[in-house]
């Protein structure tokens, strides 16, 4: 490809997706032609207003609305309703409140059986698509308000009865303000289905894994749900705290319906699944797909994606399985929490059973929730992993070049504006006592010189970043810091440019692979 036709990363670029759906050879399919345009221009007008703005069913005299407000749950308290008749909710409309409403969007749980069968098992965060942090948004199934009103507008038919049960498995009471069911008559036939919900999360899991080659750059593929029986896939959720300043989301869906032995639906990475690229942190919503959450895409924080299936939805006959493959660019720990949508015959079969002590897991809201920055058992303190404190000017961020062979394929990448900048981390060590500290940082030809300092005593040593490309444009190096006093517990270490070679190109810059934590055993 020539340089003129090479994608700008900085620039839009257009990607097609080619999708096609085969029928049986005694299928009759009506070939398009233009002319169905112009005579279906009015409904098709009318049905992009109502894809656009998704409103309450019309009123009718079948039409029932329920409202119970004010509900008071207590931990281990539940509320429930009991719908019976020949009906469809049609409308789910719920506001909660608590001292620490984070952890109640997670801890309060959502559950729904139909015709006696339990389909529908989700935090109510996730399940209403605002993961564990309200954040408004609107599609054609859900959305939620600016008032934080959670609304759910998925049919759920049943033939006989319906239970719905809201439960709090946290340890914090918890206030229902609001919840409103609205249903509709139903005519129930021999090929309705249950409306049903999956939720599970990995919880504080390493994401990358390491395979029998010892190779740290093992993405692995996470299975969302597997559905026996006969349906309809009808969408997928994604709430997932990240911990680095690196992308989480390169992973593709693969989905295998009925007898595949290979993935009739396979992907090109998870936020080209969820309808962006590029990592994009900016909040979107259209009516079948949205990103309520993206400021974890990038840096430490939450991320939601939400994508619904609507002309394109999956149907299988015997069974469905959907796997999202776990690319991330850096190893570290996640929180990473699939929900997926479907209907299906009853009699059907979900994988995905409920999971009350991972509900109750506290949630996440910064990086050392999930990552406390301490050394491992051989005494290396990871630099992506130090908490950095504050910086003088510049920003820092997590990079990983696998082919640099940093330790754990990563640095703290620090780019300074000037000399005399700095930034201060903290890390954490077990015991009091003396330390021999070694350190491996990065050279290259815009690197600066520098000196570290420990609990704000600085080494007697001046380091130098600059490397003039010879051999190779970036390389290692490893020194000797010297012995410190730590003491049990939080410590910090503050890194200060200081100049920089003459030949160096203008950049401050100042990469540390590792920190390397001897106890002395004999400290006199």
């Amino acid at each position: 490809m020539s340089d003129s036709l090479k994608p700008d990363k900085h620039s839009p670029s257009i990607y097609y997706n080619i999708d096609y759906r085969t029928y049986s050879g005694k299928t009759a399919v009506r070939s398009f032609t233009t002319k169905e345009l112009t005579v279906l221009s009015p409904l098709i007008e009318k049905v992009q207003k109502k894809l656009l703005e998704p409103s309450l069913p019309e009123s009718t005299s079948g039409n029932e609305e329920i409202i119970r407000n004010d509900i008071i749950l207590k931990p281990g308290d539940s509320s429930n309703l009991s719908l019976s008749g020949n009906k469809a909710i049609c409308v789910l409309k719920m506001k909660i409140s608590a001292d620490n409403l984070p952890q109640a969007l997670r801890s309060t749980v959502l559950k729904m059986t139909f015709d006696g069968e339990r389909t529908v098992w989700a935090p109510v965060g996730d399940f209403f698509g605002t993961g564990y942090q309200i954040r408004q948004y609107q599609t054609l199934y859900s959305c939620v308000d600016e008032d934080s009103t959670l609304t759910s507008y998925w049919l759920m038919p049943f033939h006989k009865n319906a239970e719905i049960t809201i439960g709090n498995l946290g340890n914090q009471e918890v206030s229902i303000l609001k919840f409103n069911i609205m249903t509709k008559r139903y005519h129930w036939r021999d090929n309705s289905m249950h409306f049903g919900v999956s939720w599970n999360e990995l919880h504080n899991i390493e994401s990358v894994k390491t395979n029998q080659d010892n190779d740290s750059d093992g993405h692995f593929d996470v299975n969302f749900v597997t559905l026996k029986g006969k349906g309809v896939y009808m969408g997928t959720g994604l709430t997932v705290f990240n911990t680095v300043d690196a992308w989480w989301g390169e992973g593709d869906e693969k989905v295998w319906v009925d007898n595949d032995t290979f993935p009739s639906f396979i992907g090109t990475g998870t936020e080209d699944y969820f309808g962006y690229a590029w990592c994009l942190p900016a909040k979107f919503s259209h009516f079948l797909i949205a990103q309520p959450d993206g400021s974890g895409n990038f840096h430490p924080g939450m991320s939601v994606n939400l994508r619904f299936y609507l002309l394109d939805r999956i149907p299988f006959n015997d069974s469905l399985r959907f796997d999202m493959e776990l690319w991330h660019w850096v190893k570290t720990q996640i929180n990473y929490a699939p929900i997926s949508y479907w209907y299906i015959l009853p009699g059907g079969t979900c994988n995905i059973t409920p999971s009350p002590e991972t509900v109750n897991k506290p949630v996440a809201l910064k990086m050392t929730d999930l990552i406390k920055p301490k050394p491992l058992k051989n005494g290396i303190m990871e630099g992506e992993d130090l908490r950095v404190l504050n910086v003088s000017n510049g920003g820092y961020y997590i990079q990983s070049i696998k082919e640099l062979e940093w330790s754990n394929n990563a640095q703290l990448w620090w780019i300074a504006r000037a000399d005399n900048s700095t930034l201060t981390a903290d890390f954490i060590v077990p015991e009091n006592g003396k330390y021999k500290i070694e350190m491996e940082y990065t050279k290259a030809i815009d690197y600066a010189d520098f000196k570290i300092a420990f609990n704000g005593k600085f080494c007697d040593k001046k380091f130098s970043g600059y490397h003039d490309q010879t051999g190779k444009d970036v390389i290692k190096d490893s020194a000797e810091l010297g012995i410190f006093s730590l003491k049990k517990g939080r410590n910090t270490v503050t890194i200060k440019t200081t100049g920089k070679n003459p030949s160096a190109v203008p950049q401050y810059m100042v990469g540390i692979d590792f920190f390397k934590f001897t106890k002395l055993i004999n400290e006199h």
